[in-house]
């Protein structure tokens, strides 16, 4: 609830009241709270710069080092894998396989010369059959490019792995110690080169890694590298490698030497995943020597600022509050520039300036009280004073409603649903559904037109309302609720109904001229040949002229009986037996039965038709009557043209709708009667009777499609039928 000005001015007071035997100087406070904050953070800061900052580069130095060890290492792994990679080709090899078996020294002469191993980067070379017995051994030294003995104490130091000897598959990588030096190797079952077997054997290509091959790996000077066997390593001398190295699994130790060197160690295991090696890094300790440098120079910047710092404080002790006071200032000016009166200034400690922020804040918050009360006072005057009905729906409750919202609705109870509403059945079902997708979000908003019972206050009876109704999905407080608007439309709805059936009473006279105009002519020749028959009958020798009388009567009669079969025709045509089918077949047909009649008058019809035109909803036979009706009046159109005589028939797809298109070269349609053809009735022919188009249009209609008409540049008129492609439900 909102605070009233004197209560907030009395709660104000009593603070002040409260807090006057305790002052606090705003100027001695900042002295003494720079003063100690000073002295505090010099002490601390200069005696735990050294730990946390020669902390920081160390571990950078040792993450440093890691790093550099673990490219090593994969260094080492990558060229594992190369050599495995190599040794595939030999393996699955056709020759290779029957080297196992044939012997044939060909394969060693032509294959297996030194500069292959070299270029392999391979010290040795073994073949081996399934028992394990040397085929073939090559040993190479890479620097001179030449070959060597291959010693047994080399070659039983290689085979006594036996996980490079499985028979069966074998498909092993990795590193092995030699009495020479230690060595990379690859073993590969020995298959044919489409990798059917059985094996013939192993393939082994391995090389030796010492020192220099490694340095080489890294192709680096900053790191002197060395690898030691484990068994060779000092304990005594080096005791933190091998209780590091098997007791916490580390992968890189590192052990700073002394200030200008740091080593990283890390293990190397055999093929078997047992450690062997050691990999010795000895690096600059650039980054430590940074760090001294770094608190050497934070030390000495850190005594420099507080010096200054501490005579400064009184010159910059004014300034403080002065630009306190320039920043309330600021801050209230703000405030009433934007007109934004929710922001509040900033208020910590029991100051003079806390207290001013204080009261500047009780003022703010008067002012936004007095703005809210006006803004919601002139809201609900625009509101209620609108000639639409608004309500608000939250939670089954109305929670709002204007006056004219009560005068459409009249007394409905708080609890309130609007599928309680007496709505006009035939619109029913439609309102439940769309104000349902408003209720379940499926769409944000709605708007109908429907007709509900609703209370008349002329006649205090309920009677229908026809009402444009608009339902919203809408926050309103902290919940969700339902806008409703509301507008009664009952007048224009009857003033659209009493245009309708002037319209129709229009459309009626035009149908009574034209029937009486059709149908008077014949009844005044009717009414003449009876007289005449009357006359005839008094000499009996005039039989055969009664005769002819009563066939012209007849003729008339017809006449007449035809008129009115056309205007049956036109109000209760039959229904269209829709189905799927193709739309130029029809056309083709209409094409058919008037092309005779066409040659006769000297007509010549072109077709266009789009032979990739999508089925459609249609009745056939009645689509043909229109293209047929169409073409005829075409004919007759041009029935005095003297030049050349064209019709030509156009079919094609547009926006989801079959496009026909009827156009000919005759004496067009002006303007001014473009609206009116397609009445009943209405004809610019002498002889003829006005339903033809009329038809056309009821057809084209009852497929939810539209004719027109138009007069194309080169003359004459164009109709242009849309026919849509999905299935339309037929009206009565």
């Amino acid at each position: 609830m909102r605070r009233s000005a004197a209560n907030r001015n009395k709660n104000q007071h009593q603070y002040f009241t409260i807090n006057a035997g305790v002052p606090v100087n705003l100027h001695k406070k900042t002295l003494i709270f720079i003063g100690i904050i000073f002295v505090i953070l010099l002490i601390v800061l200069i005696t735990t710069s050294r730990f946390f900052v020669m902390g920081s580069f160390a571990i950078v130095e040792k993450r440093f080092v890691q790093n550099d060890m673990a490219q090593v290492i994969s260094e080492i792994s990558d060229e594992i894998n190369n050599l495995h990679a190599v040794n595939y080709d030999w393996a699955n090899w056709n020759e290779t396989y029957d080297f196992i078996h044939t012997r044939n020294p060909e394969f060693v002469n032509v294959n297996l010369i030194d500069a292959t191993l070299v270029n392999m980067r391979a010290n040795i070379f073994v073949l081996l059959d399934t028992t394990g017995n040397v085929v073939y051994a090559k040993l190479v030294n890479l620097n001179n490019v030449q070959e060597v003995t291959f010693s047994k104490n080399l070659l039983n130091s290689i085979l006594s792995y036996k996980a490079l000897l499985n028979p069966e598959f074998n498909e092993k990588a990795g590193v092995i110690l030699t009495p020479d030096d230690p060595m990379i190797i690859s073993a590969r079952s020995i298959m044919r080169s489409d990798l059917k077997g059985p094996p013939a054997g192993t393939c082994m290509i391995g090389r030796f890694l010492n020192d220099q091959q490694v340095k080489e790996l890294l192709k680096t000077e900053r790191i002197n590298l060395s690898i030691r066997e484990l068994d060779n390593v000092d304990s005594e001398k080096n005791p933190e490698i091998s209780i590091d190295l098997f007791s916490t699994g580390s992968e890189v130790i590192v052990k700073p030497e002394d200030n200008e060197t740091v080593i990283g160690y890390t293990l190397i295991r055999d093929i078997e995943d047992r450690p062997i090696l050691i990999l010795q890094g000895e690096f600059r300790r650039y980054i430590f020597q940074i760090g001294i440098r770094t608190l050497r120079y934070y030390t000495f910047w850190l005594l420099g600022i507080s010096i200054v710092v501490a005579l400064l404080v009184a010159f910059f002790l004014e300034k403080a509050i002065l630009s306190r006071m320039s920043v309330l200032s600021e801050k209230v000016g703000q405030m009433g520039k934007r007109g934004n009166f929710e922001t509040r200034l900033p208020v910590s400690g029991k100051d003079e300036l806390s207290r001013l922020a204080v009261t500047i804040n009780g003022m703010i918050e008067d002012l936004a009280d007095f703005q809210k009360q006006k803004s919601e006072k002139l809201f609900r005057e625009l509101v209620e004073s609108s000639l639409v009905g608004i309500c608000i729906i939250q939670d089954y409750k109305i929670v709002y409603m204007n006056p004219e919202q009560e005068k459409i609705w009249g007394d409905v109870p708080e609890h309130f649903d609007l599928f309680d509403l007496d709505l006009y059945p035939a619109d029913k079902d439609t309102f439940e559904e769309k104000y349902r997708q408003v209720i379940n979000r499926d769409v944000a908003r709605i708007d109908l037109e429907v007709r509900f019972y609703l209370f008349d206050q002329s006649s205090n009876t309920k009677t229908i309302k026809w009402v444009h109704f608009r339902a919203a999905d809408i926050e309103f407080h902290t919940g969700r609720a339902i806008l409703i608007n509301m507008v009664e439309i009952t007048h224009f709805k009857n003033l659209e109904h009493m245009m309708q059936i002037r319209e129709k009473m229009a459309s009626l006279g035009r149908v009574a001229a034209g029937m009486a105009h059709e149908i008077r002519n014949p009844l005044s020749g009717i009414t003449i040949i009876l007289d005449a028959i009357k006359e005839s009958f008094e000499d009996p020798k005039n039989s055969d002229e009664i005769h002819d009388l009563l066939t012209q009567s007849t003729r008339s009669a017809e006449k007449i009986a035809g008129v009115i079969s056309r205007v049956l025709d036109f109000s209760k045509p039959g229904k269209p037996k829709f189905e799927m089918g193709r739309i130029n077949p029809a056309i083709k047909d209409a094409i058919g039965l008037s092309r005779t009649s066409l040659k006769k008058s000297d007509i010549l019809l072109e077709s266009f038709l789009d032979e990739n035109l999508p089925e459609a909803y249609i009745d056939i036979q009645m689509i043909e009557q229109v293209i047929i009706n169409l073409i005829n009046n075409a004919a007759e159109a041009m029935k005095n043209n003297t030049g050349e005589k064209r019709i030509v028939i156009i079919s094609s797809l547009k926006n989801e709708h079959i496009l026909i298109r009827v156009s000919d070269n005759g004496c067009g349609v002006i303007p001014e009667i473009r609206e009116s053809i397609f009445d009943p009735f209405y004809t610019s022919r002498v002889d003829g009777s006005g339903i033809g188009l009329s038809i056309c249009q009821r057809i084209v209609n009852d497929h939810g499609g539209t004719i027109t008409v138009d007069s194309p540049e080169y003359g004459g008129a164009e109709f242009s039928i849309l026919i849509p492609l999905d299935k339309r439900t037929f009206s009565e």
